[in-house]
């Protein structure tokens, strides 16, 4: 195939699916990486698509916003199944609990069994919708304004009904761990994060090993404030870092 055969081929690809891996364009076009990229590199320099850590982005201004929850879906799947399995294994039945935003907590959902007859609250859209189809599961969507691009609402309106209710278990995905403590990405959020912290009875930080070392937008919480962590692996040097109170779970 032609350079701009190829080219044109990728922007078709981009176009019609908003986000494509490169890796399924070099499977796709039966190219070389070094090919692929320079193709993307010509493309990037003309504006027509966005290039994002291992995808490339159709580059329309209604586009732009999905970037970052597209790119998140698709890293360390594997691992994030594996880590949320470990943590729905926590759950017991009757529980109220509360699932946090982001894709880890996605498959936290995706994970639990129909059989624990669940009320699970949450501020994520694409998490209640995913619990909506789980019949022995009574889900409950915090109110508030839609973050664009989160699938989150913010500012939110449910904290009269906080007020009301204990939960159990507080799940939370955060997407840095470093030597203060866990950090998110949504500072709008923090503020209904810490109310929950407060109204649970056990909070569980689920995160893969890749959030190691990794600061983020805003520090939420201090080793000190989480029960349970839930990961694929942890040397040494953090357990020592992070706090004797907090159980550190490896998931198998």
């Amino acid at each position: 195939m032609k350079s701009f055969e190829r080219k044109q081929h990728i922007l078709d690809l981009t176009k019609k699916h908003t986000f494509i891996l490169i890796s399924d364009l070099i499977r796709d076009l039966h190219s070389s990486e070094s090919t692929i990229r320079r193709d993307i590199e010509e493309l990037v320099s003309k504006n027509l698509v966005i290039r994002s850590q291992g995808a490339v982005i159709w580059n329309d201004k209604s586009n732009l916003y999905k970037e970052n929850v597209y790119f998140r879906t698709e890293q360390n799947l594997l691992t994030k199944t594996k880590i949320t399995k470990t943590a729905s294994e926590l759950i017991e039945p009757r529980e109220m609990i509360f699932i946090d935003t982001g894709t880890t907590m996605l498959e936290l959902a995706k994970n639990l069994s129909e059989d624990c007859n669940l009320s699970v609250v949450t501020n994520d859209l694409k998490i209640a919708l995913e619990l909506e189809n789980k019949y022995n599961v009574t889900t409950i969507m915090l109110g508030g304004i839609v973050k664009r691009g989160t699938h989150t609402t913010i500012e939110n309106t449910g904290t009269e009904f906080l007020n009301n209710v204990c939960f159990q278990k507080a799940f939370f995905s955060p997407a840095g761990i470093s030597d203060e403590g866990f950090y998110f990405l949504n500072l709008q959020a923090m503020d209904i994060r810490k109310k929950i912290a407060e109204k649970s009875e056990k909070m569980i930080m689920v995160a893969d090993s890749a959030k190691f070392d990794k600061k983020a937008t805003v520090l939420g919480f201090p080793f000190s404030e989480c029960d349970i962590l839930v990961t694929d692996t942890c040397s040494q040097e953090w357990k020592d870092k992070i706090s004797p109170s907090t159980h550190i779970i490896i998931a198998q």
